[in-house]
């Protein structure tokens, strides 16, 4: 696909977040991403709001390429939830649940400095690790379930700690761009063609009304 400019954390990103070395592939922008770290909708509350603008300062905006679920095999994809009641935390899109997985996964952020991060409290240091643990693996398997790369490349999320080096999110990428990038790469040529004929119908028609403008003039 593309050279990888280092690790993840050093990836430039644009505005909304998207690793620019992946948006540089031909139309990849125009593709399906899921934003883990954005700003809040201004139908939000203010707790939420607060959040994910605490989040934005602290991690940045961050999105990575999603394949659709229409599009993931029968076998793999995330089973309905039956739980009555509250939904089970990796079923929810709580903002800190996925920023956990991005700041983990691809920023390096782990254990205490992550429970830092999310302002994790507790009563000591080990109570502390483990709210971010459950954090933590609760968003990886809630992207994972929704087919966001790279986790959606491996069983529940749990993504090797070098998962940008591997063949697998290769493969993952490349599965994402064939299914939704190359069909508009298609689409994009095949109105090409067109756009084409129909300017080299409109010049013969050009060229053959001078033609017949020249052939009278000669007989007058």
């Amino acid at each position: 696909m593309a050279h990888l400019p280092g690790t993840p954390k050093d990836w430039p990103r644009d505005e909304i977040g998207r690793p620019t070395w992946i948006t540089a592939l031909p139309h990849a922008s125009g593709g399906p991403w899921f934003r883990l770290i954005a700003r809040a909708p201004t139908s939000a509350t203010e707790t939420e709001a607060a959040l994910a603008e605490r989040l934005l300062t602290k991690f940045g905006a961050a999105a990575m390429p999603r394949i659709l679920e229409e599009h993931v095999p029968p076998d793999a994809r995330q089973p309905r939830d039956v739980t009555v009641g509250r939904p089970r935390l990796e079923r929810t899109d709580r903002r800190d649940i996925l920023a956990a997985a991005w700041a983990a996964d691809a920023l390096g952020v782990v254990d205490v400095q992550l429970a830092a991060a999310l302002q994790i409290g507790g009563r000591d240091e080990r109570t502390r690790r483990r709210g971010a643990e459950r954090l933590l693996v609760a968003g990886r398997r809630r992207l994972a379930g929704l087919g966001v790369l790279p986790w959606s490349c491996w069983p529940r999320g749990n993504v090797p700690v070098d998962w940008w080096n591997s063949p697998v999110f290769s493969i993952g990428l490349k599965a994402w761009f064939d299914c939704y990038i190359d069909p508009v790469r298609d689409v994009l040529r095949a109105r090409e063609r067109v756009l084409a004929a129909v300017a080299d119908y409109e010049r013969k028609i050009v060229e053959a009304r001078n033609r017949r403008r020249g052939s009278d003039d000669v007989d007058r």
